[in-house]
């Protein structure tokens, strides 16, 4: 894995690489949402700055999980790098059984007190 911190913008950024049958693959994701990569075992899920979270975009973002999971189950590593608001409807799914498919364990790096 690669990584690099951004002093700028106070931000960890991730490359992932895997060998797949001699051939490497990128194992992301990556939105105006969030950013999601797989390394060594553990999702990495980073939001992006100023995100106004909706249920609409709670839905696709566990949906777009699902998909780079392909089936696996695996801890996550949230990085919040600045959502300024989560609406309920979006809180209560991401809290839910759907919300939580395809996740063994959870933690949170969160930036603000709050």
């Amino acid at each position: 894995m690669l990584s690099h911190f951004d002093k700028k913008n106070k931000k960890i950024n991730f490359v992932s690489l895997c060998l797949h049958r001699g051939k490497f693959k990128m194992k992301q994701f990556e939105n105006n949402q969030i950013r999601m990569v797989i390394e060594d075992g553990i999702l990495y899920a980073t939001y992006k700055a100023g995100l106004k979270m909706t249920i609409d975009d709670a839905k696709n973002i566990v949906n777009e999980r699902l998909k780079i999971l392909e089936g696996k189950s695996l801890p996550v590593l949230i990085i919040d790098s600045g959502v300024v608001s989560m609406d309920k409807s979006a809180r209560d799914f991401l809290s839910s059984d759907e919300g939580i498919l395809g996740l063994k364990a959870a933690a949170i790096i969160e930036n603000s007190l709050f």
